[in-house]
């Protein structure tokens, strides 16, 4: 037995799903905007300090802030001391400097931007030197020896106490990038040696997305 819908019905029935989907669209998100695959560094903030051949301390007012973070470990850095003393790190750098010449043979670097300690000196850990791409976690990660170490991120490891089985070395670096959209990437890492060894014993990876 069929049954026939009076045309009245029909047309109410057509009219109450139109306006159903309407307003499932109108709830739908708007397209996604992705950000451009490449940032043209010439519009950042910090442009002028990059090129700039002038040497010298310049003030960052407002002073870039963010957190760095851990984000990768092994080996002597996985021990409950460092992992409870490792944690993520809220800091600003309020300096940048720009130097006559390489900081140290083994840095070639001549740009920085840093914190300023309690006396208006830059806070020595809080400093990172820039560079025009930063190292992966896994580029960082596969260093196993010193001459691998000083391949990658040009830093050559320091000889411990041959006779001191106790002693460890260490060294590590920190740098920064200009990021996109005004941000500054960076990173810092550090390794560890036994002195009677060859080979790196531990890494530590932190990184961090700073904004003025």
């Amino acid at each position: 037995m069929k049954c026939h819908l009076p045309i009245y019905l029909m047309g109410a029935l057509v009219a109450v799903c139109s306006a159903l989907m309407l307003e499932a669209q109108s709830n739908a998100p708007g397209p996604l905007i992705l950000p451009p695959n490449k940032w043209d560094n010439q519009k950042h903030l910090l442009a002028s300090l990059m090129t700039t051949n002038r040497p010298g301390s310049y003030s960052l007012q407002p002073a870039w802030v963010g957190i760095e973070k851990v984000t990768a470990r092994t080996g002597y850095y996985t021990n409950w001391f460092e992992t409870v003393n490792q944690s993520n790190r809220w800091f600003h750098f309020e300096r940048f400097t720009v130097r006559p010449g390489r900081i140290m043979p083994m840095a070639p670097e001549d740009r920085y931007v840093c914190e300023v300690d309690t006396n208006g000196n830059d806070a020595s850990f809080s400093t990172y030197a820039y560079r025009a791409a930063l190292p992966t976690d896994s580029d960082l990660l596969g260093v196993r020896d010193p001459a691998s170490l000083t391949n990658l991120i040009g830093w050559t490891f320091p000889k411990g106490k041959k006779t001191d089985p106790r002693s460890w070395v260490g060294i590590g670096g920190a740098y920064f990038t200009l990021g996109p959209y005004n941000s500054i990437e960076t990173v810092r890492v550090e390794y560890m040696q036994h002195a009677t060894g060859t080979k790196i014993d531990g890494i530590i990876v932190r990184r961090g997305h700073f904004h003025q």
